[in-house]
C-alpha cells in the first residue's frame, strides 16, 4: 500500500509543478527562473522532511553531501532546460519530452556513482523511451 501512496504522490506532485511552473512561465512571464527553480527544489525539500519517517530523511550525511556539488549543478541544468522547454512547448508536448527523463538519471548515475542498471531497469527505460519515441 506504501507504494501506491508514493507512486500517486509522486505523480500528482509532478503534475501540479509542471502546471504551475508551466503557468508561471506562459502566463505570468515570470522574469526570475532562478527563482522559480528554487522554490520549486525548496518544496521538494519540505515535502521530502514531512512525508517521510522521523530520522529517515538525513540530507547532510557524508555519503550524500560528497556527491552534492556534481549533482546540484546537473539538477541546475536539467531545470534550466526543462524550464525553456516549458516556455516554448505545450505542456502535452513537455509532458511527452519529460518521460525520457530516465534515460538521463540512469547516465547521471553511471556518471556520479559508477552504478549500472539492472536488467529490469534497462528494459523498463527501454520502454518508455521507445513508447515516447
Amino acid at each position: 500500500m506504501e507504494r501506491m501512496i508514493s507512486a500517486a504522490s509522486y505523480v500528482a506532485t509532478s503534475l501540479a509543478m509542471t502546471s504551475l511552473t508551466k503557468y508561471a512561465a506562459s502566463a505570468w512571464h515570470f522574469p526570475g527562473s532562478s527563482l522559480l527553480l528554487l522554490i520549486e527544489c525548496w518544496a521538494t525539500v519540505l515535502c521530502l522532511a514531512m512525508s517521510s519517517k522521523k530520522g529517515a530523511y538525513q540530507p547532510f550525511t557524508g555519503q550524500i553531501l560528497r556527491h552534492m556539488p556534481l549533482v546540484t549543478i546537473t539538477k541546475a541544468v536539467n531545470m534550466y532546460l526543462s524550464f525553456l522547454a516549458m516556455k516554448r512547448t505545450s505542456l502535452p508536448v513537455y509532458n511527452v519530452l519529460k518521460r525520457l527523463q530516465p534515460v538521463y538519471a540512469l547516465l547521471q548515475d553511471g556518471l556520479i556513482r559508477g552504478s549500472r542498471p539492472n536488467v529490469g531497469e534497462t528494459w523498463g527505460v527501454l520502454l518508455i523511451s521507445i513508447g515516447t519515441v
